[in-house]
């Protein structure tokens, strides 16, 4: 059930919390997540035009 306490979002914006407040690196950094967005934004776009995507 969403909301609870092993969701992978809750565990996420645990874990994002916790760096900031112990001032750690989180598991995840902003410029990976960044990554990640671009190759499903991309993903998503192939899909709909039916064409290749290449990365620079």
């Amino acid at each position: 059930m969403r909301g609870e306490k092993t969701d992978p979002e809750f565990l996420e914006a645990k874990q994002w919390l916790e760096a900031i407040v112990e001032d750690k690196e989180p598991l995840v950094r902003p410029e990976q997540a960044f990554v990640v967005t671009k190759v499903l934004d991309n993903i998503y776009k192939s899909a709909a035009t039916g064409k290749t995507i290449y990365f620079d």
